[in-house]
């Protein structure tokens, strides 16, 4: 497939993927981040089209995937979660303004964890802070997997609260 044909080709689709991904979203920018992936991701498998189906149909089952794909990925990779790092070195080209920045949000992520049952902060840490996969926590801990997937579905949902609720005043 040529690059104008491919133009073409999301061209002509482009509105039904924005649509749907829109009518999935909850921010503009990811909009255009999950957009990019269903193009590249077309480009990439187009290949692999057997005509099956229809291309629309195809071209839709990667948008919706795409749409899961970006909201599965774990939400501790947003900008904010390198902050968390307390052992983090500034570096020259770091201004004062992005180091009070640092400093402020990790004192809030810590003030956040402090109000969370002992169970909770902990699995919250061991996951997203120490990097530990659900199996190495199961083995550090002698617990279920449900146990732990648990506990940090409610301390994850308590963290996007408590950011939200910080952010309208």
């Amino acid at each position: 497939m040529t690059n104008q044909d491919f133009n073409k080709l999301l061209d002509k689709h482009r509105e039904m993927i924005h649509r749907l991904i829109h009518s999935r979203s909850s921010s503009e920018q990811d909009v255009d981040d999950i957009m990019q992936e269903v193009f590249l991701k077309i480009f990439q498998n187009i290949d692999s089209f057997k005509g099956q189906s229809k291309m629309r149909t195809w071209i839709y089952t990667i948008t919706k995937n795409s749409i899961a794909d970006y909201y599965r990925q774990p939400w501790w990779k947003f900008k904010w979660l390198p902050l968390l790092h307390e052992e983090k070195e500034s570096t020259i080209q770091d201004d004062p303004f992005s180091q009070t920045s640092e400093k402020q949000s990790l004192l809030k992520l810590k003030t956040i964890l402090a109000g969370f049952p002992n169970q909770q902060a902990e699995m919250f840490r061991l996951r997203f802070i120490e990097h530990l996969s659900l199996q190495d926590i199961c083995e550090l801990k002698g617990m279920n997997e449900n146990t732990i997937k648990t506990h940090l579905y409610r301390a994850v949902k308590k963290v996007r609260q408590e950011l939200a609720a910080g952010d309208n005043p």
